[in-house]
This record gives C-alpha cells, sequence and structure tokens, in this order.
C-alpha cells in the first residue's frame, strides 16, 4: 500500500476516533447477527476486524434506525476504508457497496449535517488520494467512481493534471468510457450500476477527455467506432 494512502487511513481513524462502542452486540450491519463469532472478531480491536467478517456487513436501510446506526457506521468507517484502499475491486461486493448508497450518500453535501467538517475532511483526502493512486493502476475503477459520484465527491478537482500518467490514464479513461457506455461526440445518456444521472457522469468523463491531446482523442473516437 502506498504511504500516501496509508496516511489517509491513519487520519481516518484519528477523525473518527470519538464514536466508541462498548457491547459489539448492539451492532447493527449483519443480517441475523452479528453471531457470536463475529462479536468475538469486532472485539479484538477496529483495526483488527477481519476481511471475513466485513464481507458479511450489510448496510441495506436508509437513515440510522435498521442495518446500522450513525455510531456504529461512524466507528467503523475508518476499517471499511482500509478494507477498499487494500482492493477496489471489492466494490463489486453488492452488499458491502450498499454502505455507499444506503449511509453515505451525499456524504460531501453542504445539506448534510450529519458529519463534522473534520469527518468530511478525511474522508475526502481519502478518496482523493485513492482515485489519484488507482489511475495509473491496473484495476478497474468504476466503481470507485460511482462511490465518489454518491458521496457527492468533486472528481473533477480528484483527476486534475492526473493525465501526466499519460498511457496509464488513457488506459483508465478508455475502461470507465465502456464502463459508463459513453460514446464521444456521440449521442448518449452514460450510466453506471449505481449511480445514472447521466449529466453528471458525462460531464466528468467530458473533463477527463479534455486533458488529452487532440490525436489522443481521435484515437479513442476511431477505437469506439471499431
Amino acid at each position: 500500500m502506498q504511504d500516501s494512502i496509508q496516511k489517509a487511513i491513519d487520519d481516518l481513524y484519528q477523525a473518527f476516533s470519538g464514536y466508541k462502542i462498548k457491547d459489539m452486540t448492539t451492532i447493527g450491519c449483519f443480517d441475523f447477527g452479528p453471531t457470536e463469532e463475529e462479536v468475538k472478531a469486532l472485539s479484538n480491536g477496529l483495526r483488527n476486524i477481519p476481511d471475513e467478517t466485513i464481507q458479511f456487513m450489510e448496510f441495506y436501510g436508509s437513515g440510522w434506525d435498521s442495518w446500522g446506526s450513525k455510531i456504529d457506521i461512524g466507528f467503523l468507517l475508518p476499517r471499511l476504508m482500509q478494507y477498499v484502499a487494500e482492493d477496489v475491486e471489492r466494490l463489486d461486493d453488492i452488499s458491502f457497496f450498499s454502505l455507499f448508497n444506503y449511509k453515505l450518500l451525499n456524504f460531501f453535501s453542504d445539506s448534510n449535517s450529519d458529519w463534522s467538517p473534520k469527518e468530511k475532511e478525511s474522508l475526502n483526502r481519502f478518496i482523493k488520494i485513492l482515485i489519484r493512486e488507482a489511475i495509473p493502476s491496473n484495476n478497474n475503477i468504476g466503481l470507485l467512481i460511482e462511490c465518489a459520484f454518491i458521496l457527492d465527491f468533486d472528481l473533477k478537482n480528484a483527476i486534475k493534471d492526473q493525465s501526466k500518467h499519460k498511457q496509464a490514464y488513457k488506459s483508465q479513461l478508455i475502461s470507465l468510457l465502456d464502463y459508463f457506455d459513453y460514446i464521444v461526440y456521440g449521442e448518449s445518456y452514460p450510466k453506471g450500476y449505481h449511480f445514472d444521472d447521466s449529466a453528471k457522469i458525462k460531464a466528468f468523463l467530458d473533463s477527463m477527455i479534455e486533458q488529452l491531446a487532440p490525436d489522443e482523442v481521435n484515437d479513442i473516437i476511431a477505437n469506439q467506432l471499431i
């Protein structure tokens, strides 16, 4: 894991350290649980919660009355983000992705008063670094970009100047165009699996395209016509 991501994760643990859970049996992010085994796993320190335990978590309730209270989510969030940072393709698990659709929806919106400025700043820094580190990787980042949309994260600022990675940036852009089903300079209504605001998706992808040279854009258009 990159040092920059590790530091961002450490910052998350600090920013959300005010959330405490004394009785792990009260955590509501499990279907018919937590079981005795899950309670034991949760009780061994937040950073030490096993991946296998996280895989059984679900977050399908909007608001804080079911499938995880605000204290539950605030307490678990640093470990959950660490879980994503270790492998962004874990977002492909629909049960885990429900964290974003239901509990972290519009996290960064000015109208969302559930989270403090310090908490928003910490998660913002983490998401920005995670995206910037993911661009030159071989990972498919479509779901990560969808998470950012759902969080109301400033994607354009995050990918600013990332075209310096050249071939990796172009490859990720091509993958994202395919992921969101977006045809450059054609009639297209891009959408994701979880986020379907075509206008926002189009604006973001166009902002990525703008960082390419004209001949690189022509290559992408030619590739889409094949």
